[in-house]
């Protein structure tokens, strides 16, 4: 338990600012979620200074702003909010929780403020290390090295070096369509972002491409000490957690029809399309037929629906 003292707001003051450092929270953020809301009792952008300076006066609506917005968060209750920077920011932060996860109340903040509640260990210990655009930056431009080192090797076109490392992906079992994005950063014809990266790095934790660099490299005669310098440094970077946001779940299939209709509605837009708009070949007609969904049916479909079916010829 904190010490108690005459002031106690050097107490809370760390508390909320590692809570808003840890969410990268500038402190207008409460203020603009209790605006959004109407909320007449904050928290103020001044108040979340004045808390994370030690020099806050308590008030009893501070700390019920306080609890109400960090309870917002944690129900992800953002109504009302219009502006998308603020949606963004307050999306992608984390409300302060006991450790059975129960999210802080304003009794809780106010007992924090007194020393009576202590903030948890995970708020306050250091943040976990981020991969960042600089890192992914880094990576591709070794990479990119890596492969211009393999091509004057084996004094080979950029192609038919491209087409043995491809060999030796599909080998580690790297999936096509990943093989296609490393070919466009390899080339420059794309910039990896970080989202990109990190799905990567997720799907592939034994670092295949530099892998076959090297093995490619000592293959041919060459160097291998800097690549294998560029394993290990890849190997520190930070690991970016298996989620959903890095792998949304696949839509489920839609009952909904396309384009406004169905394949087996699709005989009468096609045959009202023929009232509407005679076609003079009859080569024409009978092409278009033999491609379109339940070609078997179209002579009698044809024929039930002819102007003339059911008329008498002379009517």
């Amino acid at each position: 338990m904190g010490k108690m003292t005459e002031d106690c707001s050097a107490l809370l003051g760390p508390i909320v600012k590692a809570w808003f450092a840890r969410n990268e929270w500038p402190q207008s953020v409460s203020e603009g979620l209790a605006r959004s809301k109407g909320w007449d009792c904050g928290p103020w952008a001044s108040q979340i200074s004045s808390c994370m300076s030690g020099r806050l006066t308590p008030k009893p609506n501070f700390f019920r702003g306080l609890g109400q917005f960090n309870q917002a968060v944690a129900e992800r209750d953002f109504v009302g909010v219009k502006d998308r920077r603020l949606m963004d920011r307050l999306k992608q932060g984390v409300p302060v929780t006991h450790p059975n996860g129960v999210p802080w109340t304003a009794s809780d903040f106010f007992a924090a403020y007194l020393g009576a509640l202590e903030a948890p260990a995970e708020l306050l210990a250091p943040p976990a290390p981020k991969l960042t655009q600089e890192m992914v930056d880094q990576w591709a431009d070794q990479a990119r090295t890596g492969f211009r080192q393999l091509s004057l090797l084996m004094m080979s076109p950029p192609g038919a070096v491209w087409a043995e490392i491809k060999t030796e992906l599909l080998a580690e079992g790297v999936a096509l369509d990943d093989i296609d994005w490393t070919q466009e950063v390899l080339c420059g014809l794309t910039e990896a972002t970080v989202d990109q990266a990190a799905r990567t790095m997720v799907k592939y934790t034994d670092f295949p491409l530099i892998k076959v660099l090297i093995n490619l490299q000592g293959k041919y005669g060459g160097e291998t000490t800097d690549l294998k310098k560029f394993y290990d440094w890849r190997a520190d970077l930070p690991q970016p957690v298996d989620t959903e946001e890095l792998y949304p779940p696949e839509p489920k299939p839609s009952d909904q029809r396309r384009m406004g209709f169905d394949s087996q509605s699709m005989s009468s837009v096609v045959l009202a399309a023929c009232c509407f708009f005679p076609v003079h070949s009859p080569c024409v007609l009978a092409d278009t037929l033999k491609v379109l969904p339940f070609a078997s049916q179209w002579p009698t479909l044809l024929k039930s629906h002819s102007p003339t079916h059911g008329r008498h010829p002379h009517s």
